[in-house]
């Protein structure tokens, strides 16, 4: 009778561990995948007009980002068209894109010769779940900037919010 209680608890024990590695698994790739996703994608949102390349500015065209940022987040994430996450997917929830900010030539202090002045630090308030979060990060020349919204198919469905840059660099850099 010994021997089958101890069985039993252990086997007990085994499926709790087996569960809660399951779930950091998940959340270590999800993770690791949203990330990833959103630097992919702000480096696909980077598409500098040409008409303002060659005059020597760096202006992204913000339309054709927005459209290359969520079709990124599509490919890489494996969502749906509206970013919801397909049957089977590790996501919980539609993914949410919180902000996407094209900081260019066009929208950083000028020099009195009218040349951009790096380094540029950049700040932007985000309302986000009620409340109001603030973007800070230094900028080094013409970025792209994104903040995404994931949660995760485990307990409780935990909800991150992940925040990557892009650092846009021409030919002359």
């Amino acid at each position: 009778m010994n021997i089958v209680f101890r069985l039993i608890v252990t086997c007990i024990l085994f499926v709790i561990l087996m569960r809660n590695d399951t779930y950091d698994r998940i959340m270590i790739t999800g993770e690791l995948r949203s990330y990833s996703a959103t630097i992919n994608g702000c480096h696909d949102a980077a598409i500098p007009l040409e008409y303002e390349m060659a005059h020597g500015w760096v202006v992204f065209d913000e339309t054709m980002g927005l459209l290359n940022f969520r079709q990124t987040l599509v490919k890489t994430l494996l969502l749906n068209s509206d970013l919801s996450p397909k049957a089977n997917s590790i996501f919980a929830s539609p993914v949410k894109i919180i902000g996407l900010f094209f900081i260019g030539d066009d929208k950083v202090p000028k020099d009195g010769s009218g040349n951009p002045i790096y380094p540029y630090d950049f700040q932007e308030n985000v309302s986000y779940r009620g409340d109001t979060v603030i973007v800070k990060e230094t900028l080094y020349g013409p970025s792209v900037l994104g903040l995404i919204e994931v949660s995760y198919k485990v307990e409780g469905e935990p909800v991150t919010l992940k925040k990557a840059v892009y650092r846009y660099k021409d030919k002359s850099i």
